[in-house]
């Protein structure tokens, strides 16, 4: 029976490629975490898992342990570390686990001892909550699985207490607002017609009638009584929508009936010389 050839792989696109390198570039400009290997021995029946340095620099090597806890004490490496690998990994027989959360402690980076307690919890938390979530994944019963998304859902929400309690910590509870100031100019052009510019003369953001209503452009115009409409009024008024029908009026504008011109001036001149004939004997109608 013939086997058949195995299919060769796929080569990566000029892309890929390009990225990787970008990538490889990259990852050696990060700096290197310290990193953990487990040395086992054996004494009396009983074997024993502690802690050894992976190269042969064991000087250099405790000088990293307490530079990514942000300490000068060894006891305190000691203790912390070995606190947090007994939730990690408590037969201590996994070193990448441990590297991998030295290399978490390193991307906190805790500058004092208090840091490093908070990082030992985050540490310790994230695990913990991840772990729940694959115990969810293979769960056989429903139950269980709820059990463990519960669990792993506190977990995530202490994880994010202690984030905000390690930076209010570095920052000492202070808090940093920034505020930016935009500045528009509005102009009431011949006819009603309001233009809203910026401040630095990039042009015009909107014209009242043709692309947006005014109020949409200009936040709290109405509460500062200027007059879209042509009127004399500085009342709020309602803006004229950008849709308008075939007769040319937007939609849903507000319209002010004023009296005709003609009409206005009778009025006034009947208010004025009452209704005394004209000289042709014909009164004012």
């Amino acid at each position: 029976m013939t086997k058949t050839p195995p299919t060769p792989a796929v080569e990566p696109s000029d892309a890929e490629r390009s990225e990787m390198d970008a990538c490889l570039i990259r990852n050696r400009q990060r700096p290197p975490r310290v990193r953990i290997s487990v040395k086992e021995s054996q004494r009396k029946g009983v074997r024993k898992h502690s802690l050894d340095t992976p190269h042969s620099d064991r000087t250099g090597w405790h000088a990293m342990l307490r530079e990514a806890l942000g300490t000068s004490s060894s006891d305190f490496v000691e203790a912390t570390l070995g606190a947090t690998f007994a939730v990690i990994d408590p037969k201590g027989s996994t070193p990448k686990s441990y590297s991998a959360a030295l290399a978490l402690f390193g991307a906190l980076a805790p500058r004092d001892e208090l840091e490093a307690t908070m990082a030992a919890q985050i540490v310790t938390t994230n695990h913990l909550s991840m772990d729940c979530m694959a115990r969810a994944a293979t769960a056989d019963t429903f139950a269980k699985r709820e059990a463990y998304i519960n669990q792993s859902t506190k977990l995530s929400r202490t994880l994010l207490s202690l984030f905000e309690g390690l930076g209010r910590y570095r920052t000492g509870g202070q808090q940093k607002v920034t505020v930016v100031h935009e500045h528009r100019h509005v102009y009431v052009a011949p006819g009603g017609q309001a233009i809203v510019s910026q401040g630095d003369g990039g042009g015009l953001l909107e014209r009242a009638g043709q692309s947006h209503a005014l109020s949409a452009a200009l936040p709290g115009a109405d509460t500062l009584g200027i007059a879209l409409s042509g009127s004399e009024s500085f009342g709020p008024e309602a803006v004229p929508d950008a849709r308008r029908d075939q007769s040319g009026r937007a939609e849903g504008a507000v319209e002010r009936q004023l009296p005709d011109r003609a009409s206005h001036e009778g009025i006034s001149r009947r208010s004025q010389i009452g209704d005394e004939p004209s000289p042709t004997g014909e009164g004012y109608h």
